[in-house]
């Protein structure tokens, strides 16, 4: 589960900024949005434009010109951005570092 969007000064909460597209909700976006969310990092991953037509027939968006987008607030762009490009470390037995 996401963490709670930030609020601004006057209480409103603060804008989105666009930190990715994907062509659809598929793994990169599930294990981007569970980065995000270990790192305590509030998101939001949206369809690009309402295609219900394809949800209805394919059960999910088929069509890359109608992909998820994902948002976090303005003020934790930059970090999330340098999560991205962290390289990955490995353990010698080929774990992840943690």
């Amino acid at each position: 589960m996401p963490a709670a969007w930030p609020n601004d000064q006057s209480g409103n909460p603060q804008p989105m900024a666009l930190l990715t597209q994907d062509g659809n909700m598929n793994l990169e976006t599930t294990v981007l949005c569970g980065l995000l969310a270990s790192c305590d990092i509030p998101y939001k991953a949206m369809p690009s434009s309402d295609n219900g037509f394809g949800k209805v027939l394919m059960g999910s968006s088929w069509d890359s010109r109608f992909g998820y987008r994902v948002f976090v607030p303005e003020s934790r762009l930059e970090e999330a951005k340098e999560l991205l490009s962290a390289p990955i470390l490995f353990e010698e037995d080929g774990s992840a570092q943690t």
